[in-house]
């Protein structure tokens, strides 16, 4: 018995050497909040501003090998890849599209970069489009910067962040 503890012990030693980084161990960022205001600065995902943004109405595309592909997997907490949180300031919380192959624009032994384009339809006439960028490394995967129409409204290395210190994302003038 203590032979095969022991084998069993030193199993998990060497498996958790720099060539091989323990999954358990990877920290994974993939989304961020968007604040939609009117010109009056009044929330547009709060039910009682009139105007406002329906739930129902809510659509993602992520475009994929230059297809606008609709998101949407009945087994998710979120099917449609991103939820209304009503939590203090109310906002989209969205689930972008990280790591994939043809998105890549930098990769080398170290870390991967790619960037990939996201569509927010909000209702039939009101489209956003976000575009990020996100870092692969041994033990994370982050978006590290978005844009909306072209203006990088996130960076949180440079501390571009529109939103609280604990929410990371961006607030979107309508």
């Amino acid at each position: 018995m203590k032979k095969i503890v022991y084998g069993v012990l030193l199993l998990l030693l060497s498996s958790c050497g720099k060539d091989n980084p323990r999954i358990c161990c990877m920290n994974v960022q993939g989304t961020l909040n968007i604040v939609y205001k009117n010109a009056q600065g009044q929330n547009l995902l709060d039910e009682s501003t009139p105007g406002h943004y329906s739930t129902e109405d809510l659509k993602l595309f992520h475009i994929i090998a230059g297809q606008k592909k609709v998101v949407y997997n009945y087994n998710l907490d979120a099917p449609k890849g991103m939820s209304v949180i009503k939590e203090g300031i109310a906002r989209l919380h969205v689930g972008f599209n990280l790591n994939d192959e043809g998105d890549i624009i930098h990769k080398d032994k170290k870390v991967t970069r790619g960037e990939s384009t996201s569509i927010i339809q909000l209702n039939e006439s009101v489209i956003d489009t976000v575009k990020i960028q996100w870092e692969s490394k041994p033990g994370s995967l982050m978006i590290t910067k978005a844009w909306h129409k072209d203006k990088l409204v996130f960076d949180p290395s440079n501390k571009i962040n529109g939103l609280d210190n604990y929410l990371e994302g961006f607030v979107i003038q309508k």
